[in-house]
């Protein structure tokens, strides 16, 4: 059951938001509490509490590693115990925190917060780099809002792709995070409201992933909408979305309990646009 929480400290004309567990202090045997990734109990963990930490006693390490001769398996940590993120009722302008990162050849650490309303978008932040960073670096990531409503759900991901795609990352490579907060800056501070420009498919998260994963894409005009799952031999497993959608951004939610573990495959079809994006399911 997900836990909520949110606390509110006001420190001069900046108020932050506390991130359940955002300092990575409380651990179970699976990980850190309230955050979903992908250890399991008779593979290697992948995230791990490290006592290299930027403030308290502890933080959370992710390490790329080979779980099997043929299998890496990349780190990732996202909010909420299953995946689904925490309750949250602010409009923070910027998410920061504290990393250490270790690539190897040219992975990237990646990491993004959104913010929903009723399983609709209402603003993102996201940032990804491949720069060594042996000693603790703070990062800050703005917030843009794509409409003006008052989201109920906040999702934070943590994880490390490729140097060209999401799941071309390499053995070794580690970050170590710490310290995560959400800020709101005094009120008069413009916030941008946007508008989908082009047709974007993106890759699920969490991935690989155990049941459930989630899908993000965005119509810049409304229309017929095609989202279907396939596997490895090109059979259609399921259709997720199939009809008439509005212009914005989307999210669908795949259930996969009833499915082996293996990879598959998503493609999302509406008018001449057409993208296709592998995923991996890992019982």
């Amino acid at each position: 059951m997900l836990k909520t929480l949110s606390i509110f400290m006001v420190f001069g004309s900046i108020l932050f938001a506390q991130i359940p567990n955002g300092n990575f202090e409380q651990w179970t045997s699976d990980g850190p509490v309230e955050w979903a990734t992908p250890n399991n109990p008779v593979l290697p963990q992948v995230v791990t509490k490290s006592t290299t930490s930027f403030e308290g006693s502890f933080a959370a390490r992710g390490e790329v590693t080979r779980v099997m001769p043929q299998l890496l398996l990349a780190p990732f940590m996202q909010s909420g115990e299953d995946a689904s993120g925490f309750s949250f009722a602010q409009r923070p302008v910027k998410m920061t925190g504290n990393y250490i990162f270790s690539p190897v050849q040219g992975d990237r650490l990646s990491i993004s917060v959104s913010f929903y309303k009723n399983g609709e978008a209402v603003g993102i932040g996201a940032f990804a780099f491949n720069n060594a960073s042996p000693n603790y670096t703070a990062f800050e990531i703005p917030i843009q809002y794509l409409t003006a409503e008052t989201p109920d759900t906040c999702i934070i991901n943590v994880n490390i792709i490729g140097p060209v795609q999401g799941n071309d990352y390499h053995e070794g490579s580690f970050f170590i995070v710490d310290n995560f907060q959400l800020s709101n800056s005094p009120t008069d501070v413009k916030e941008e409201v946007l508008a989908p420009e082009k047709f974007e498919l993106t890759q699920n998260f969490p991935n690989p992933f155990n049941p459930s994963t989630v899908i993000n894409f965005s119509l810049p005009e409304s229309g017929d909408v095609n989202l279907s799952v396939f596997n490895s031999l090109g059979e259609k497993v399921v259709e997720l979305v199939n009809g008439v959608m509005e212009a914005g951004n989307h999210k669908v939610e795949f259930n996969a309990a009833n499915l082996p573990s293996g990879i598959y495959f998503y493609k999302i079809s509406s008018g001449s646009f057409n993208s296709i994006k592998k995923m991996v399911l890992l019982k």
